[in-house]
C-alpha cells in the first residue's frame, strides 16, 4: 500500500511520481490542520496562533485570524523549518485575496523567508499595501551585501484578476541569469507579468541555512491608533517550492 492508501505495482507508482516531484522542496496542502501539519513533501508545517480553513482552489485553504485584542497585529501563521533555499528556485501557490476596501498605510505580509528571532531580516517577503494598491516581492541576495530585487504589480491592472475567485501566483529568481531584471519574475495565474528595480548585483548564492519560511498574515505597518485592521489579507492554497527556476505553470490545475 503507498501513497493515499493506493496499491498495486508500487515500483512503477513510484518512479513515476518521483520523476514529476524531482526538484520539489515543499508541498503542503494547508487544507485542514492534519495537512498544514503533514507536508506531502518537505518540512511539515507549524502553525502559529490561530488560523482558520476556508474553501479556495484544492478544496480547503487557510486563513489567518486576527490576534485577539489587537487587531493591529496579526501573529498567526505557518512555519517551515529547514528549506534551505538556494540560488534558483521557485514558489507557487493559490490565493484568494480578501481585500474589502483600502485603509492608510496598512501592510501585510503574505510570505517571508528570513530569521525567526529579527523580521526585519528577510531574504524573501512577499506583501500588499493596502494605501498604494501594490503588491510587492522583494528578494535580497545577502544579509551582508543587501543587493536587491523588486518587483511590484497593482492587482487591479491584471487581466483576470479578481477577489471573488482563487488566483495562481508564482515568483522564480534565478541568481545565473546574466542580465539582471531577469533574476527574479513573477507569474500570475502562468503569465509572466510585473516592473522590475534592482541595487547591486544580486546573486541569491551564499543564503544562511538557518532561515525560517513564513506563510501567512502579520501586519508589519501602519496607522496604528486611527485604523483598526479587522482582517486578513486571504486564503492561500496548496504551496510549492521547487529548487529550480520553474517558468511552466500550466500543472497549476493538479492539485
Amino acid at each position: 500500500t503507498i501513497a493515499g492508501g493506493r496499491s498495486g505495482n508500487w515500483a512503477t507508482y513510484f518512479k513515476i511520481n518521483i520523476k514529476k516531484l524531482k526538484g520539489l522542496l515543499l508541498w503542503n496542502k494547508l487544507g485542514s490542520e492534519h495537512e498544514v501539519t503533514h507536508s506531502r513533501v518537505g518540512p511539515d508545517g507549524i502553525i502559529i496562533g490561530d488560523i482558520e480553513y476556508l474553501p479556495c482552489m484544492h478544496e480547503n485553504g487557510f486563513k489567518p485570524l486576527p490576534r485577539t485584542g489587537d487587531h493591529n497585529i496579526t501573529d498567526n501563521y505557518i512555519q517551515y523549518h529547514g528549506l534551505s533555499l538556494g540560488q534558483q528556485g521557485c514558489i507557487e501557490f493559490w490565493y484568494h485575496p480578501d481585500w474589502s476596501g483600502w485603509q492608510v498605510g496598512h501592510q501585510v505580509e503574505i510570505l517571508d523567508y528570513g530569521y525567526l528571532e529579527d523580521p526585519g531580516q528577510h531574504l524573501i517577503r512577499i506583501s500588499y499595501n493596502d494605501w498604494q494598491n501594490l503588491l510587492s516581492f522583494d528578494f535580497y541576495g545577502s544579509p551582508t551585501d543587501r543587493s536587491f530585487i523588486h518587483r511590484q504589480v497593482r492587482p487591479s491592472t491584471v487581466p483576470q484578476w479578481s477577489t471573488e475567485h482563487p488566483f495562481h501566483i508564482a515568483i522564480v529568481w534565478d541568481g545565473t541569469a546574466v542580465n539582471t531584471a531577469d533574476r527574479l519574475k513573477l507569474f500570475f495565474n502562468g503569465v509572466q507579468t510585473g516592473n522590475a528595480s534592482w541595487y547591486g548585483d544580486p546573486t541569491f548564492a551564499g543564503w544562511p541555512t538557518d532561515m525560517v519560511s513564513s506563510l501567512g498574515g502579520r501586519l508589519f505597518s501602519g496607522d496604528w491608533d486611527r485604523h483598526k485592521w479587522e482582517g486578513s489579507e486571504g486564503i492561500i492554497d496548496n504551496i510549492k517550492i521547487w529548487a529550480f527556476p520553474k517558468t511552466d505553470f500550466s500543472d497549476r490545475f493538479d492539485e
